[in-house]
């Protein structure tokens, strides 16, 4: 059964996550008892505390009330993923509990985010603090702006190797760590290459690929060409 601090930290989730403003109101006593399954003692004991808190508010006769959400930073902080990878989905809820359960003061919430229906919540009031998604559509996420520089946490990825970390580059900022690793291999044409002019680098950022695909590429209608595929 779930203590009342437990619920409290479910409530204030709630407020977060769902972006309930000031003044909106929240579920009845009972409707609460019967959604974590408690007493109306324990229920009580969680809304008391928030109230003390200036997080809540009742008004006798019509329900409790959010009254300072501002005051739920101070409280612990919230984190709202989208996983745009359909392979990830089936492992993150034990990732979130396992983070969670060792950081206490860090509540995440998260959603399967399909690409082609739902990208208007990634640039929503309410967008993902964090977008997991798959390594071809980093480029696209940077020069549409809905990528910010991730550059400050760098230190924390000292140890990683530095070519890992290449295909979240662009122009010399880092936006995106690998979530996992598989190898990629460049297949080109010499004689190709060597007409246009380019020379293929022994290491790759997204920017040096698409520059690179970009002068490979033949749009004449008549004889069309691609750059390449990894």
């Amino acid at each position: 059964m779930m203590s009342h601090l437990e619920i409290i930290d479910n409530i204030v989730a709630n407020i977060y996550f769902k972006g309930m403003p000031n003044g909106a109101q929240l579920e009845s006593i009972p409707k609460l008892c019967e959604t974590y399954g408690v007493s109306d003692q324990t229920v009580q004991k969680a809304l008391k505390k928030l109230k003390q808190d200036d997080i809540l508010f009742s008004r006798p006769g019509k329900g409790v009330f959010v009254k300072n959400r501002e005051k739920l930073d101070a409280m612990k902080t919230f984190l709202k993923i989208a996983v745009m990878d359909p392979d990830t989905k089936r492992f993150i809820p034990e990732v979130i509990a396992d983070f969670e359960q060792e950081h206490r003061n860090v509540k995440i919430s998260w959603k399967n985010i399909n690409q082609a229906t739902d990208m208007n919540e990634v640039i929503s009031d309410y967008a993902p603090d964090i977008i997991i998604f798959e390594t071809s559509n980093v480029y696209n996420f940077i020069h549409a702006g809905i990528a910010e520089s991730i550059a400050d946490a760098s230190s924390y990825l000292a140890d990683a190797c530095p070519g890992l970390l290449l295909p979240g580059c662009s122009r010399n900022e880092l936006y995106a760590v690998p979530l996992f690793f598989s190898p990629v291999f460049v297949v080109y044409n010499k004689k190709i290459t060597k007409d246009a002019g380019v020379d293929m680098p022994r290491t790759w950022d997204m920017d040096t690929c698409v520059a690179i695909a970009d002068k490979l590429a033949n749009r004449s209608s008549c004889n069309r060409r691609f750059g390449f595929v990894l």
